[in-house]
């Protein structure tokens, strides 16, 4: 059985807590505390077995967080709570879902009519002093529009509720007034999108200069990779971005850092 997930549900899910995923209480934290996001359980025998959450930006979503209990995977249990929220998702409007995906995962979502688009990688190194650029500025609320004008233009989504959230604590880099890149240090793994190569690289240094030791970005990105090989860093895993429905258009050579597995 398939029911919405709340609060007093947090502290029964630690027991899926899967040994190489970050901890689960504070994504489904935000998700229960969010109205674009609907984040669902699975009962069997009184317990909850299952977890899945899905993401509503207008008319594009995505798939967060599909989660079985290990000891009864292969029952069908991710399949039936993935096609819950593909039907749940095409009926809030939403005519593209996306997800990046385990390895784990990726044949089930294959079967639902999911077909891969991209692939992020996974890289990890030493993060050093580095001097940061003097263009990186804090945002300033004048600068709102152009940031969410290239959000939605990186990543072909809108998700104004989301970006402006997190921008109290942002920074963004500025060349004549104009803002070629951000940074949003407190959303997920710290997302950074840049237009230029000189603002991916100096915010990718800057958020590395806070001993982060992990990185993950679209492999298409060939300038991210190359500068976080040149500062030692090395590929460890990969994963899949699909996507279900319409193919939007989006510009994955520009994002320098990721927000996460649920949301990319």
């Amino acid at each position: 059985m398939i029911e919405v997930l709340d609060q007093k549900d947090l502290n029964k899910i630690t027991t899926l807590q899967p040994e190489d995923w970050k901890d689960i209480i504070n994504p489904f934290s935000f998700y229960i505390q969010n109205p674009y996001c609907y984040p669902v359980k699975f009962i069997h025998k009184k317990n909850i077995v299952g977890l899945g959450c899905g993401i509503v930006n207008g008319n594009t979503s995505w798939l967060a967080h599909i989660i079985v209990d290990k000891k009864i995977r292969g029952q069908g249990i991710g399949s039936q709570i993935t096609e819950f929220l593909i039907q749940f998702l095409k009926n809030k409007g939403c005519d593209t879902i996306l997800l990046l995906a385990t390895k784990l995962g990726e044949s089930v979502y294959r079967k639902f009519g999911f077909i891969e688009e991209s692939e992020y990688l996974f890289m990890k190194g030493d993060s050093s002093e580095v001097p940061c650029s003097r263009k990186i500025k804090p945002y300033q609320k004048k600068f709102i529009n152009q940031v969410l004008a290239l959000d939605h233009e990186i990543s072909g989504e809108m998700r104004s509720h989301l970006i402006i959230s997190q921008l109290s604590s942002s920074q963004i880099y500025l060349s004549n007034d104009k803002v070629e890149g951000f940074f949003l240090p407190m959303l997920g793994e710290g997302l950074i999108y840049a237009t230029s190569y000189d603002a991916g690289k100096e915010l990718l240094i800057y958020k590395l200069s806070n001993s982060i030791t992990k990185n993950v970005l679209p492999s298409t990105n060939k300038s991210g990779v190359t500068i976080l090989k040149d500062l030692g860093f090395v590929e460890y895993s990969r994963c899949l971005r699909m996507f279900y429905g319409r193919k939007i258009e989006w510009q994955p050579e520009n994002i320098f850092s990721r927000i996460g597995g649920n949301m990319g």
